[in-house]
């Protein structure tokens, strides 16, 4: 192949993965294919929650999603259940839109089941602001935790409440101005060893 500008190539038809792609490897150049370098990045998954979620008072209630947003190698099994391709080091980053109707505050716990057995060290405790004049008490909880998962591995997010009252808030889109739906759970999931 003679060199030549990119911006002088023609453009690439529909890519099948089977496509050779020159490399510069270990100071040699080699060959690879579009699938071996798409089988290289990182595995990852984005959820969203649309639905308000709630949960009986001092009741582990688990976390379920109803949108993918993107995935490589990770799934959404039945709503609730993150589950790995690939063995590996992954971190989970969640956040919850919490909203507590009470005029006390209450607190919420958040924590991570690996394979439906509580995972160590994964509970965070957070206090939900009251209702004040008749709104309710907003919150967002938001963590990041590392973990290591092995091939068909699954984890989910599971949270609880002092009270009934509090709830995982999801909230449509809104006007004055403008403003797009408010998810009640975000949650992305990405390999990082």
């Amino acid at each position: 192949m003679a060199d030549q500008k990119i911006s002088a190539m023609p453009s690439a038809s529909t890519l099948d993965g089977t496509e050779l792609v020159p490399l510069v490897q270990s100071g040699a150049n080699v060959q690879s294919t579009v699938s071996d370098i798409n089988a290289f990045t990182t595995n990852r998954i984005s959820l969203i929650s649309s639905t308000t979620q709630t949960a009986l008072a001092n009741t582990a209630t688990i976390v379920t999603f109803d949108t993918t947003a993107f995935s490589q190698n990770i799934s959404l099994v039945d709503s609730s259940k993150i589950t790995f391709a690939v063995a590996g080091a992954y971190v989970l980053n969640f956040s919850f839109q919490m909203s507590n109707s009470d005029t006390q505050i209450h607190t919420a716990d958040f924590w991570v089941r690996l394979n439906g057995t509580n995972y160590a060290l994964t509970n965070t405790k957070l206090d939900i602001p009251s209702s004040h004049g008749g709104i309710p008490g907003h919150i967002v909880a938001s963590w990041s935790i590392p973990g290591i998962a092995a091939a068909n591995d699954y984890v989910e997010i599971v949270w609880s409440t002092t009270s009934a009252n509090v709830i995982v808030e999801y909230t449509g889109p809104d006007t004055s101005p403008t403003r797009p739906a408010t998810p009640s759970v975000i949650a992305a999931v990405w390999q990082v060893g």
